[in-house]
């Protein structure tokens, strides 16, 4: 019987592919107090090591642990001076300096059977509270009573975005875990990871990141920017606004990467208010240099990753978002006028590369030395399902079976002439690894292929809250972050309950996009959304982001 395969007079291929491939060296990572190291498996262990800066000094350690009222049950309560002690130690051996030795430990309880309002009013008093008690504390330890991201998104939106406060939550459940371990004399890096996050959010960096001889072009007059649009869910209605952000280091070893959040129109791709988001990041970045460096200065190189947009927009990028950063560069130019050190370039040359994970690529080892071991221990046995597609080879159970971090594919599946490169960057430790998927769309900076490469394959070892190389780079891991922080902050906007109410009212004239467009300027613009209106410095611009001024230069959404 002839197939349809036949008579197209197609054959598929039972075996993978073979394509050729190249692994990059990890990047070599510089701690406070010891040589540079080159990580394993694109990993590394915070225990024992300073910091290579420390953030900015706490008075006092403060954790507020949160418990549900009775009548529900709960298991015993958590030896929060335990948690402080081990954490004080742990962040002092870092480097972080805390000036008292008694810790300030904040016990409440929650209320469970209330209405959304009352919940969130309740919230509130209680991180009010402690922080008007403890005003000069910028961040906090919550101790979480179980996983709700509600509860965590609730207290991320009331310290952020009302009380200009940070937080770093975890979970009673995991701290007992960890505390009875210790106890035992076993060892866990679950503090030193803490003090990790702690670092960057009193704006330190935990490490820095060597230059090689292809990322010696990254030097203190460029910018890393980071940008995604994150759209409404399955079922949301109609108007709930898309949340596009743009995240732009301020920091010559571009570990630092602050952002802007807007909304714009449900269901758009291209950032819409891009011009003043670049702007903000243009005088954020001027306003950290300056320091150190004296007169203003604005950063003449713009390596910008654009996350989440398919082959059908990279025109619409260059066109649109593209030529609005070179604009927001020129407004920021203005709004320094004479504060700029002379040498200053009004428009920066912009190099952008698409970031995306959403393909169908996968890539599999050949022999064991591709391979690298399994944290399971067990011994190897064959895998007669690889062996079928060519690749005899020994690694169930004692070997990973993905390929080692640093895999690059630059050849036969890609552009034969744009550049566009695979790139595994990350240990894969649950199933298939996923590599990401870089395309230059633009290349004013003049960077070669190798140089695109390796800058991107350090900028996955560049995220602050990680002690692993990312799947993808952290400019466009952070913009991600960053419209998740959003998400949570518009989780209480329920559209449907609005349009149920009639809140939300669509003309009968109006069409959907108008609709859709006049719902997110009306919510970006609302006391729900910016809690109160201010400037930035310099430039006298309208702070159009949720959180308070306070946090502008801090990673606080990670």
């Amino acid at each position: 019987m002839l197939t349809f395969q036949d008579a197209l007079g197609f054959d598929v291929i039972t075996k993978l592919l073979r394509v050729p491939a190249k692994t990059l060296v990890a990047p070599t990572i510089q701690f406070g107090d010891k040589p540079s190291v080159t990580p394993a498996c694109a990993s590394w262990d915070l225990r024992e090591t300073k910091f290579v800066k420390p953030g900015r000094p706490l008075k006092q350690l403060g954790i507020v642990g949160l418990y549900y009222e009775k009548p529900l049950a709960q298991p015993p309560f958590l030896d929060m001076a335990k948690v402080a002690e081990n954490a004080i130690r742990t962040l002092r051996g870092h480097g972080i300096t805390i000036e008292q030795e008694t810790p300030v430990l904040h016990s409440q309880h929650i209320p469970c059977l209330e209405t959304q309002e009352q919940y969130l009013d309740k919230l509130k008093k209680i991180f009010e509270t402690f922080f008007d008690t403890y005003s000069e504390m910028p961040l906090a330890l919550v101790i979480l009573p179980e996983k709700s991201q509600a509860l965590y998104a609730a207290i991320k939106k009331i310290t952020e975005t009302q009380l200009a406060k940070m937080t770093i939550c975890c979970q009673k459940d995991k701290l007992s875990t960890i505390l009875t371990k210790i106890d035992k004399g076993a060892t866990d890096p679950f503090f030193s990871n803490l003090a990790l996050k702690f670092n960057f959010k009193l704006g330190g960096d935990t490490h820095h990141i060597n230059v090689d001889k292809h990322t010696e072009r990254l030097n203190a007059d460029t910018i890393m920017f980071g940008g995604d649009v994150t759209h409404p869910r399955k079922g949301d209605h109609l108007a709930t606004p898309s949340i596009a952000s743009l995240v732009g280091s301020v920091d010559p070893h571009f570990i630092n990467i602050p952002g802007s959040l807007r909304l714009q129109s449900g269901r758009q791709e291209i950032i819409s208010d891009i011009l003043d988001m670049s702007c903000e990041r243009f005088l954020a970045w001027s306003r950290c240099t300056a320091e150190n460096d004296g007169p203003y200065r604005l950063p003449q190189n713009v390596l910008y990753y654009r996350d989440g947009v398919g082959e059908t927009q990279y025109q619409t990028i260059c066109d649109e978002e593209l030529t609005a950063i070179g604009k927001g560069s020129e407004k920021a130019f203005e709004a320094l006028g004479d504060n700029l050190a002379a040498e200053t370039a009004e428009t920066p040359l912009i190099t952008c590369v698409v970031a995306g994970k959403r393909h169908h690529a996968r890539f599999y080892p050949l022999s064991n030395n591709q391979t690298y071991p399994s944290k399971s221990g067990k011994k190897p046995t064959r895998n007669a399902r690889f062996e079928k597609r060519g690749m005899s080879i020994l690694w169930k159970g004692a070997l990973n079976g993905n390929v080692k971090p640093g895999l690059v594919i630059e050849d036969v599946i890609t552009h034969p002439e744009d550049g566009d490169f695979y790139l595994q960057s990350h240990d894969a430790i649950k199933g298939t690894g996923r590599s990401a998927h870089y395309y230059p769309i633009k290349n004013d900076i003049g960077l070669t292929s190798q140089e695109i490469q390796a800058i991107t394959h350090r900028m996955c070892y560049s995220y602050s809250p990680a002690t692993k190389g990312i799947s993808y780079c952290a400019p466009a891991y952070c913009a991600d972050k960053l419209c998740t922080r959003g998400r949570f902050y518009l989780g209480a906007w329920d559209s449907n309950a609005r349009a149920a109410n009639g809140l939300i009212r669509q003309g009968k004239e109006e069409k959907d996009e108008a609709f859709k467009l006049r719902v997110a300027q009306h919510l970006q613009n609302s006391a729900f959304w910016i809690d109160s209106q201010s400037t930035t410095s310099p430039g006298n611009l309208e702070w159009k982001n949720p959180w308070k001024q306070d946090l502008q230069d801090v990673m606080f959404y990670v």
